[in-house]
């Protein structure tokens, strides 16, 4: 399983790569290697995610009109079971405030929008991130993921910066600093 499948010319090379999330993994305070700062930022060739989803109110929303800040975006289902413990990590990270560019997502490919919200509301009282439904294979497709639990962190355009599926909690930690790191760049 990857920790982060960053994509395009601008991905860091394996070496680099591994050291960079060793280090996010262990909470290293150190300033970023220059390098890093292409991290937060896709191939400029790469096309943006188009996405059509809906509040869990019911209103619908488009995934573009976040363009111009980094987005977080927690894939879960009331069904999957390890898809709690994730939607809590991320649901975490948009209450910290230490990302405060970052945008956090919880996206429920549920097809009942009433089953995800009264599940939400459960597993997080008084959430911090944006309660969002879409249809599962639209989802599936745009994000180019293939299971759950799983979290894709788009860059300020749009573009698929890095992907994460899967529970396990060493490389979720490392996919949320990485996020968390993006989420701390002003404009």
């Amino acid at each position: 399983m990857e920790v982060l499948r960053t994509t395009g010319p601008r991905a860091v090379s394996g070496a680099k790569a591994i050291l960079l999330t060793i280090g996010l993994v262990i909470g290293l305070r150190a300033p970023l290697p220059a390098h890093a700062e292409m991290l937060c930022q896709a191939n400029l060739e790469a096309a943006p995610v188009e996405l059509e989803a809906h509040t869990l109110d019911g209103d619908e929303i488009r995934l573009n009109t976040l363009r111009g800040q980094p987005v977080l975006i927690d894939v879960w289902a009331t069904w999957c079971s390890a898809c709690r413990t994730n939607l809590i990590a991320a649901n975490d990270l948009a209450a910290t405030n230490q990302a405060p560019d970052l945008a956090v997502i919880g996206l429920s490919v549920d097809h009942d929008r009433e089953d995800a919200r009264a599940w939400l509301e459960e597993a997080l009282p008084g959430r911090a991130l944006r309660g969002w439904q879409a249809n599962p294979s639209k989802t599936f497709a745009a994000l180019d993921i293939r299971a759950l639990p799983a979290a894709v962190l788009l860059d300020a355009g749009g573009r698929v910066l890095a992907r994460h599926e899967g529970s396990d909690a060493a490389e979720l930690e490392a996919f949320l600093a990485h996020a968390r790191q993006c989420g701390q760049k002003s404009g």
